[in-house]
């Protein structure tokens, strides 16, 4: 079922978080998706993103780090939102971690381009993809 946007307000009142445009607008289409879902014996898992319920379970189930709340997951791998620079306007406030570490890092992206380019990677964890460019990549 797609969310209100009072539902979603409500919930990020309750809870203290802030939350992005981007994120919310996509909580009312959608509330929530698993992407790249493939039963083949071959094929990896699939990526979660949090619906409502979803954040809630985790909030009371695991610890985050600082100011963040997970909104996707895709085997031990999560992705949260840092509240706290949501709050203060900035666009920059996607971070990945790991279950069970405390630390995560900040991949410098907006929920939009994030889950952009989560789908034309096809699920790939492009953020580790190594920076190359016309400047650094020589192709002797």
């Amino acid at each position: 079922m797609n969310q209100t946007e009072e539902n979603i307000l409500t919930f990020f009142e309750e809870t203290g978080f802030h939350i992005p445009e981007s994120y919310k607008d996509f909580l009312m289409l959608n509330d929530g998706a698993i992407l790249f879902n493939d039963i083949s014996e071959y094929a990896n898992g699939a990526w979660a993103i949090f619906d409502l319920e979803d954040i809630l379970d985790y909030i009371e189930q695991k610890e985050a780090p600082d100011n963040l709340y997970v909104i996707a997951k895709y085997d031990s791998t999560l992705i949260y939102i840092d509240s706290s620079r949501v709050k203060a306007g900035r666009e920059d406030y996607i971070f990945v971690g790991l279950a069970y570490v405390p630390d995560a890092e900040d991949i410098v992206l907006n929920f939009e381009r994030w889950f952009e380019r989560l789908v034309v990677s096809q699920g790939s964890f492009f953020w580790d993809w190594n920076i190359l460019n016309s400047l650094n990549y020589n192709c002797e």
